[in-house]
């Protein structure tokens, strides 16, 4: 699988359509710990079915700044303000033309990863995870 890290943030196409030809050859995937950050722009989301790209993007949504809660409590610092009311990514998915799957229990992983494998196009993996196991 393809990991696109938090820094990331040059030329966001280049790096979904370079992702996108690595799925086509061999059946890579994007994943990314920062769902609010993949939704910000809804351009790559339109884009991506425009051009029905058959990305599969893994987002990890644990609704919080990960790594502002870690360094903090690397810091020895109480967790302090970084808990995030997250949207439901697969829905706002779908509302973009997308596929949505959301994940919401572990023994739904295996069902979610095999549908978005199967589907043509841009499919978003919606994947709660719990903020406290950073």
């Amino acid at each position: 699988m393809a990991y696109a890290d938090q820094q990331m943030s040059g030329n966001k196409i280049t790096a979904l359509i370079v992702v996108a030809l690595l799925h086509v050859v061999v059946g890579y995937a994007l994943i990314s710990g920062l769902a609010y950050s993949a939704f910000k722009k809804i351009k790559e989301v339109t884009t991506a079915v425009k051009y029905c790209i058959p990305i599969r993007h893994v987002l990890l949504v644990n609704g919080a700044l990960g790594k502002i809660t870690q360094e903090q409590r690397a810091g020895e610092y109480d967790v302090w303000q970084t808990a995030l009311h997250n949207p439901d990514f697969a829905a706002f998915a779908e509302l973009c033309g997308a596929t949505g799957i959301r994940v919401d229990r572990r023994d739904e992983l295996d069902a979610a990863f095999a549908r978005a494998f199967a589907v043509d196009g841009p499919v978003t993996l919606a994947i709660a995870c719990d903020a406290e196991l950073i």
